[in-house]
């Protein structure tokens, strides 16, 4: 068994096949492991009447006709889990495809499943049942082998008709637009070009640091990542957490404490020691006005009239989260919930709240609203939580 597509040639001429189409599914396969970039190593593409095609990216050099097929946006791009598999795209073109239509966020919209597997859908939504297969393998070996070749395959072979299957029951539901609306709210360009002012949140073991520190554990982050990008490591191959940490605890750093370390290379003290020392001091510098908080600083909480109330109404979403099949925090998440009813209650803006949108407001709003107005009824029948609006 080989790849398909190995030549610029060829990509086109499938481009070319596929540009009239409803939909193309895809998926990628990729490693990651020493890189900052993941290093893509197979593109596989499918659409209706057309089985699995594997394209090999380690020969083929001219990309403009399939970039030019991920743009149109006449042809819906369906994908399962599809973010590491956009991350690939936006590397490449500066832009994710649209639109995009996700079958993990599709399911747990649908009732399916949160967070569901791809085996698990194929399963629930054709009836069949996947060969296992080992993911975790060097897909940037040539010649694959005909197990890695039939797995790539089976990744976007079931795709199609389990996009038809779900499109059909998101119809049924009233649905479709909900899994659209999810679908572009959550998938974004934006996830791929995060701040850097907020890199340091995600550093282990934050919460160790003094306010004055996270000033420079701040500074830190972004110098570790314009470095990473810039020799392609990944971040803890740069510096790792636990020493990021250390560093921001210091008043000062010199290149001495830096060679004696431990978990910093000597040479890589020699090549980078002073932009590190430079970027350590110049954060340490800075004013305690420009400092980064832990935790932003928290206005009054919700009213007690608020928390009462969120308490019944978690009760109302998780009964209509039930009946439809979804996990309640995909509607709000309960911490949302009082400060939500707060902020309605006062007259507050609400656009900030998911729920105040799209197909959230639809589902529980006027129901919510309901509930704050004094206009319900929440009720016990047969063991089933029951509701009625008043008029």
């Amino acid at each position: 068994m080989q790849i398909d597509i190995t030549t610029n040639e060829a990509l086109a001429e499938i481009c070319a096949s596929a540009e009239n189409q409803p939909f193309i599914t895809l998926d990628t396969e990729f490693i990651r492991e020493r890189t900052y970039y993941p290093v893509l190593a197979l593109i596989q593409v499918s659409w209706p009447g057309q089985g699995p095609l594997l394209i090999d990216p380690l020969k083929v050099t001219d990309w403009d006709p399939f970039h030019v097929l991920l743009k149109n946006t006449d042809i819906v791009k369906v994908l399962h889990s599809s973010r590491q598999d956009l991350e690939i795209f936006y590397n490449q073109m500066g832009s994710i495809p649209q639109p995009i239509f996700d079958t993990q966020i599709a399911a747990s919209m649908c009732g399916l499943g949160d967070q569901i597997s791809y085996a698990a859908l194929i399963s629930k939504t054709l009836g069949i049942q996947l060969r296992k297969g080992d993911s975790f393998t060097n897909w940037l070996q040539r010649p694959l082998t005909d197990a890695q070749i039939r797995y790539a395959q089976d990744d976007v072979r079931y795709l199609p008709d389990a996009y038809d299957k779900l499109v059909a029951l998101a119809k049924s539901q009233g649905r479709l637009n909900w899994i659209r609306e999810e679908t572009a709210a959550q998938l974004t360009n934006d996830l791929f070009n995060p701040d850097p002012a907020g890199l340091w949140r995600k550093v282990k073991k934050v919460g160790q640091l003094k306010e004055k520190d996270l000033v420079v554990l701040q500074g830190l982050a972004i110098w570790r990542d314009q470095k990473a990008r810039e020799l392609d490591k990944p971040l803890r191959f740069v510096l790792s957490d636990e020493v990021m940490v250390e560093l921001a605890k210091m008043d000062k750093l010199t290149l001495d404490q830096l060679k004696s370390r431990r978990g910093i290379h000597p040479k890589f003290v020699q090549r980078h020691g002073e932009s590190l020392q430079e970027t350590h001091a110049r954060a340490r510098d800075l004013p305690r006005s420009q400092w980064p908080k832990l935790k932003e600083s928290k206005n009054r909480g919700p009213s007690d009239k608020a928390e009462a109330l969120a308490d019944l109404a978690w009760i109302l979403i998780k009964e209509i989260a039930h009946k439809a099949n979804m996990a309640p925090a995909n509607i709000i998440l309960k911490r949302d919930l009082a400060p939500f009813i707060d902020a309605t209650l006062s007259g507050k803006d609400t656009t900030k709240f998911a729920i105040s949108h799209g197909w959230r407001k639809e589902m529980v709003g006027s129901l919510l609203v309901s509930l704050m107005e004094g206009r319900m009824i929440i009720k016990v029948e047969s063991q089933h939580i029951t509701w009625e609006e008043l008029t």
